[in-house]
């Protein structure tokens, strides 16, 4: 007999009733039951916040899952639509434009470091420069910055706030404009 609980977040799962049969042999229900396990700390995780796919397997890992289950959880979710890295890839580098706004090359590294494969963070990356250049992404770190410049000279401003502008990931051509026109008005 199976039925369904609700998890945390409200995600579904199926739990069995019963744990044995006698059809089945003991290491077939230790396979499921690690499958199932595995199943139920992968939508836990899932349930707190969204991952990688690469991220979810290296957590099922950590917690004592073999590579093959491990494996086949990731994929069957991944199947279901659960772990999805493009739409992960986008809302992170939304999130980090809005709330703490970097260059494009260093929202790729973040997003490498996750685990999104090279190809998707490309594509998040594209599909954000259309909706936001990396000059509006200076100016706006500028504007936060020159709150704390408040009595420096200008020379040294200007040099502060250019490797700002480059420790946060803005090309130094972007951040010359930027720091320039800034200054010259």
């Amino acid at each position: 007999m199976r039925f369904r609980t609700l998890g945390r977040g409200g995600v579904s799962k199926n739990r069995s009733s019963f744990r044995s049969s006698k059809a089945r042999g003991k290491a077939e229900d230790e396979k499921r039951d690690s499958f199932d396990e595995a199943k139920s700390k992968a939508l836990d995780i899932l349930a707190r916040r969204s991952i990688t796919a690469k991220a979810l397997l290296e957590k099922l890992r950590e917690k004592g899952f073999t590579e093959k289950t491990s494996s086949l959880v990731v994929a069957r979710l991944t199947t279901l639509g659960l772990i999805n890295d493009l739409e992960f890839a986008r809302a992170f580098v939304r999130n980090r434009i809005l709330v703490s706004p970097r260059g494009f090359f260093l929202l790729k590294r973040e997003l490498l470091g996750k685990g999104v494969p090279k190809a998707v963070a490309e594509k998040a990356i594209s599909e954000a420069r259309e909706d936001v250049s990396e000059i509006e992404i200076a100016e706006k770190l500028v504007e936060k910055k020159m709150r704390s410049l408040g009595g420096v000279e200008e020379r040294r401003a200007k040099a502060r706030v250019f490797s700002f502008l480059v420790r946060k990931g803005i090309p130094a051509s972007v951040a010359i404009q930027v720091t320039r026109s800034k200054f010259s008005g």
